[in-house]
């Protein structure tokens, strides 16, 4: 049970650390060009939020049940589309944008902090 939390953890700062520096990456680049880079942010935004969202629930449903080996699955699934998030690059976003995926990380870590 500890080896889950513990990589529920790392995974969790995996996933906020991945977003933090794809966008400042992102913004520090300027040859990368984009057609429409804020576009581009704002849908890696909504598909961050959604996979954050999802990842909280699988938190949930462990913290509810950490015998349930059915949750394994549900993290295999996140560990993967963990990997996808973390190669790619949302383009230049703006202050209100990156503020955003601060409030992003605020949510999974309170989440994550209400497991103990």
């Amino acid at each position: 049970m500890k080896t889950i939390k513990v990589l529920g953890l790392l995974f969790a700062f995996f996933i906020s650390t991945t977003a933090f520096t794809n966008i400042e990456n992102a913004t520090n680049n300027p040859l990368e060009i984009s057609v429409n880079p804020i576009d581009d942010c704002a849908k890696f935004l909504k598909d961050y939020e959604k996979f954050i969202d999802k990842y909280i629930v699988v938190l949930k449903k462990y913290k509810a049940n950490p015998t349930d080996m059915s949750i394994m699955q549900d993290y295999t699934e996140l560990a993967s589309k963990a990997g996808k998030f973390s190669s790619k690059n949302p383009g230049n976003c703006s202050v209100d944008q990156t503020l955003k995926l601060a409030k992003i990380a605020e949510k999974l870590t309170k989440a994550m902090s209400k497991m103990y």
